[in-house]
């Protein structure tokens, strides 16, 4: 008996035994396999029979881990992972290690976060071959941040002649401060809100004190 195996109608080189062996298999190797057999009383073909190749399986991997976070409460905070690995992918989000409902996205969005809100947050991400989870990110809420409120006395008195200091003392974490219509002889140092010095010319004056951050300034009249 003599035996040529085919593809697709197409012979095979070399595929002359009764067992056809494909080592190595490829995508490109699907296809309907066949088999001529010959012998002195005549020839024969086999039914076709198919062959498919499915592209190997690969483990979810994490190409890009979510990040830290700071956001001011109030405002939304956004977590996002990149994951690689044959589909389907499937996440889940976590806090502190607990399941978070419904939160089943590459991204992970928390609306109006409040102080509640803060912890560790991770995703799982699964497909048909296993799991892996992600590394850890910190979210932070803080506070808003609101302007300074002048707390010091509205009035000071000196003398001719004698050094004065007085202390620009205020709320909120001012980063600057300001004095103007300071009498002759004080200043201000804009970094500490000290004003001192020793008075040159007698007489009262109306001083505007300013402190500000990053959120806007808070004024006071002395």
């Amino acid at each position: 008996l003599a035996f040529q195996w085919s593809k697709a109608g197409t012979p095979i080189g070399g595929a002359t035994s009764a067992t056809l062996a494909l080592p190595a298999v490829a995508l490109i190797d699907s296809g309907n396999y066949a088999v001529t057999v010959t012998s002195a009383f005549g020839t024969v073909t086999s039914n076709p029979a198919l062959l498919t190749v499915r592209a190997a399986q690969v483990a979810p991997s994490i190409t890009t881990q979510p990040v830290a976070a700071s956001v001011v409460t109030g405002s939304n905070a956004t977590f996002t992972v990149v994951a690689a690995g044959s589909a389907p992918l499937t996440y889940q989000w976590r806090k502190d290690g607990i399941n978070l409902a419904g939160a089943v996205g590459a991204t992970l969005t928390i609306p109006n976060t409040q102080p509640v809100a803060a912890g560790s947050y991770s995703v799982v991400v699964t497909n048909n071959v296993s799991t892996i989870t992600s590394a850890a990110a910190a979210l932070t809420v803080t506070a808003p941040v609101v302007p300074p409120v002048i707390t010091s006395a509205n009035t000071a008195a000196g003398g001719l002649g004698v050094p004065f200091a007085y202390l620009i003392a205020a709320t909120n974490t001012p980063t600057s401060f300001n004095a103007t219509g300071l009498p002759a002889g004080l200043s201000v140092n804009t970094a500490t809100g000290v004003i001192s010095g020793t008075p040159t010319a007698s007489g009262s004056s109306t001083v505007t004190l300013t402190a500000t951050n990053t959120a806007g300034s808070g004024t006071l009249a002395l």
